[in-house]
């Protein structure tokens, strides 16, 4: 019986493990352009306020990870040389196995 039972749990902990795992390829990608409003250097976070069609403004916050891709004048770029009021595109993602912030996959910084 313990056999039985090993052979049912292995299936079911692959499948887990594999979702946990996931690429970000798995997951829409979105784009917004704005500026950045606050930065959170420790905390590898970013709030951009962006100007919605109806021309609302909005905020939305990210965070940056080490596979985060940012660039400047398509050169690489450091988190650390954004600055507050910077104009960027952020493509970005939500990971539904996560219930954290959403992740930015890639961050071009257009001016600062």
């Amino acid at each position: 019986m313990p056999r039985s039972i090993l052979f049912l749990l292995i299936p079911v902990f692959v499948v887990l493990s594999s979702q946990v795992y996931a690429d970000t390829r798995d997951f829409p990608v979105r784009v917004v352009s704005g500026r950045v409003s606050k930065l959170d250097w420790v905390g590898s976070k970013m709030l951009i306020r962006w100007c919605q069609s109806n021309g609302n403004y909005d905020e939305i916050a990210v965070k940056i990870n080490k596979n985060t891709k940012i660039i400047k004048a398509g050169e690489p770029f450091s988190f650390a040389g954004i600055g507050i009021s910077d104009s960027v595109n952020v493509r970005y993602y939500d990971d539904p196995n996560d219930f954290g912030p959403l992740m930015a996959a890639g961050i071009t910084v257009i001016s600062n």
